[in-house]
């Protein structure tokens, strides 16, 4: 609302009459893919292979964001604050949802038409070290 009255301030200073401006604000929507899949049986050897080896656990994303059973409590309170809406998926059902296959773990951004853009790939994911450097990250590409 602020952008929209700003707008109008500078339209009627510089026009010297009133304009109609309208402000429509999207909403960008952040799409995580996680480097697994979905279902009872796959997440029972995801649990387990966290539990047993999770240096070799092939799902960055997963680790940062999620211990064994639960979401990560940073991460948890990141996301609710967020002013951007959020969606998750699994490698599977995002390739059965858009019909697209990428490299995983991902983060993307879609507008209001779908159309996405790569914001974090996984090979700058699997990098990342901690939930908090997760969170500056997307902060500097997103926020």
């Amino acid at each position: 609302m602020e952008r929209s009255k700003l707008l109008l301030d500078t339209c009627k200073t510089k026009y010297k009459f009133p304009i109609l401006i309208t402000y429509i604000d999207f909403k960008i929507k952040i799409t995580f893919v996680y480097n697994a899949k979905s279902g009872i049986a796959n997440s029972n050897m995801n649990i387990g292979h966290k539990i047993l080896s999770s240096s070799t656990y092939d799902c960055n994303l997963c680790n940062l964001t999620f211990g064994v059973l639960t979401e990560n409590d940073k991460w948890n309170k990141f996301r609710k604050s967020s002013a951007y809406e959020m969606e998750f998926f699994n490698k599977d059902e995002f390739e059965k949802t858009f019909n697209i296959i990428k490299s995983y773990s991902t983060i993307l951004q879609m507008d209001e038409n779908r159309n996405m853009s790569k914001i974090v790939d996984s090979e700058i994911l699997n990098e990342v070290e901690s939930v908090e450097k997760l969170i500056q990250l997307l902060k500097s590409h997103i926020l």
